[in-house]
């Protein structure tokens, strides 16, 4: 079909050649000679000599007829040009717009796992908070059933209005009630009735509607970890445990890769064992979310489409990208953490665990309430008889005494403040409590000072205070 923009561009273009006098499709004869010869019958004729003053308007004439010519090539190759650039704009919104949709519709895909059942158990997640169901398994070669904990299983609760996001580890070998009605350890449950059975026996547990499910597994988690380009964390201890992996990792801050992630997430050969496993897990997975999110852009999408090679989950990618920028950034969430109460028994030859039910309803209600001081301790201490002793371990000048007057102005007593003396520059604030009376407490301080970790220092740290904040450089107020 015959386009009246390649007509019009034809025309612009011979009356250009026409015009700078070059051969083209038309011919220079008749046409240019009329244009060349009219200004000379409009001049008056002064006398008969035709010499400096007919040669002087001939002059004058064709000037005006070349400014002319070149005004309207002018505005000819601007309108060009002007059409040029709306075609181009719109054919890169139009090739954005395909490759986003395609790129959605492929990341999609991929989060998907369609032998999962478990969209039968999740309810729709229409408000705040949020609560999530965390799968990992961890287990590895012929170690897998050597391990308690090659399973990792953990609730999240996300309140972006509130600024809280909670995390509740949940031992893969808890005792649960699948619908048969049989107790199995929560680990087999899905051999019962797959994913969607897993999560009707959590939300049963914790009488809470759980909204979506993501789940990995140990190679999964280790690609994931190396997208991000490695999580920093603080070892305390030496971590050298066969049944974690054969990787032994010193003590300091680290920045560790997919495979030494997952040493540290698997490693139960500590003092307080499971307990501290599932306080790395929960800080660690809280550091790799902060990792991602500290991307943007482009930079997050290619985060996203990676992770979506490893991990499955309900949700697309545009919510996720939707939920990412509601909760940037994480520094800003007080974030809380608990582990479901339990008590060891041997069975069949291997340890599981049954249900504290008498510690089981305060710990899920602090998980409900975001570390809310009186659902775990019903004897609230107020903050006159609780005693801080606060560490600077942000190498920032004078951050502590800035954190002790705003402690003592919530009516903190402040026993001591100075700096670390391990040589570690700490990327998170800590809050420790080394007595249980004093978690509510610790998780207080988290909540006034809009920072930190709570942290049950047990064995690994002492004090003459009943709290103990060390400074890390996500503090704030030290800005």
């Amino acid at each position: 079909m015959d386009d009246p923009r390649s007509r019009h561009v034809a025309h612009v273009s011979n009356h250009a050649n026409v015009s700078e006098g070059k051969a083209g499709r038309f011919a220079k004869g008749e046409r240019m000679s009329g244009r060349t010869h009219a200004p000379s019958h409009s001049l008056p004729q002064v006398d008969m000599n035709p010499g400096p003053i007919a040669a002087g308007g001939h002059s004058r004439a064709r000037s005006r007829a070349a400014s002319l010519a070149q005004m309207r090539r002018s505005k000819r190759r601007a309108r060009a040009i002007g059409i040029g650039a709306v075609v181009i704009i719109i054919t890169i919104v139009v090739a954005f717009l395909v490759g986003t949709r395609v790129f959605l519709k492929t990341t999609d895909a991929n989060f998907e796992d369609e032998a999962s059942n478990a969209a039968e158990a999740l309810a729709p997640s229409t408000d705040e908070p949020i609560i999530f169901l965390l799968e990992a398994d961890l287990s590895f070669g012929d170690r897998a059933e050597e391990s308690d904990h090659a399973y990792g299983f953990m609730l999240a609760r996300l309140d972006t209005e509130g600024n809280k996001l909670s995390f509740l580890t949940i031992p893969g070998r808890l005792q649960v009630e699948v619908s048969s009605g049989e107790v199995v350890a929560l680990e087999d449950a899905r051999d019962y009735g797959g994913d969607a059975e897993t999560i009707r026996v959590v939300s049963d547990l914790a009488d809470l509607k759980v909204n979506h499910f993501v789940s990995t597994n140990a190679q999964g988690l280790s690609r994931l970890v190396d997208a991000v380009g490695g999580v920093e964390i603080e070892i305390l201890t030496e971590i050298d445990d066969p049944q974690a992996g054969n990787i032994v990792i010193p003590p300091g801050v680290h920045t560790l890769k997919g495979e030494e992630a997952l040493v540290y997430l698997r490693n139960t050969n500590s003092p307080r064992g499971f307990e501290q496993t599932a306080q790395d897990r929960v800080g660690f997975t809280f550091r790799l979310l902060a990792r991602a999110l500290d991307t943007q852009g482009f930079d997050f999408a290619n985060i996203i489409s990676e992770a979506s090679n490893y991990v499955s989950t309900d949700m697309s990618t545009s919510y996720l990208m939707d939920l990412a920028n509601a909760a940037r950034p994480l520094s800003d969430l007080a974030v809380f953490e608990s582990i479901v109460p339990f008590v060891d028994i041997k069975e069949d030859g291997r340890t599981v665990h049954q249900l504290n039910s008498k510690e089981w309803s305060a710990v899920l209600d602090a998980f409900v309430k975001g570390g809310d001081r009186g659902a775990i301790n019903d004897s609230a201490i107020p903050p006159s008889e609780v005693s801080v002793e606060i560490r600077n371990g942000a190498n920032i000048d004078g951050a502590g005494a800035r954190l002790g007057t705003i402690l003592r102005g919530f009516g903190y007593p402040v026993d001591a403040i100075g700096n670390t003396n391990d040589g570690t520059i700490y990327p998170e604030t800590l809050v420790i409590y080394t007595d249980s009376i004093y978690a509510g407490a610790a998780q207080d301080i988290v909540s006034e000072i809009s920072s930190g970790r709570v942290v049950n220092g047990g064995d690994y740290y002492s004090s003459n205070s009943d709290v103990i904040v060390i400074i890390g450089s996500d503090w704030s107020a030290t800005d």
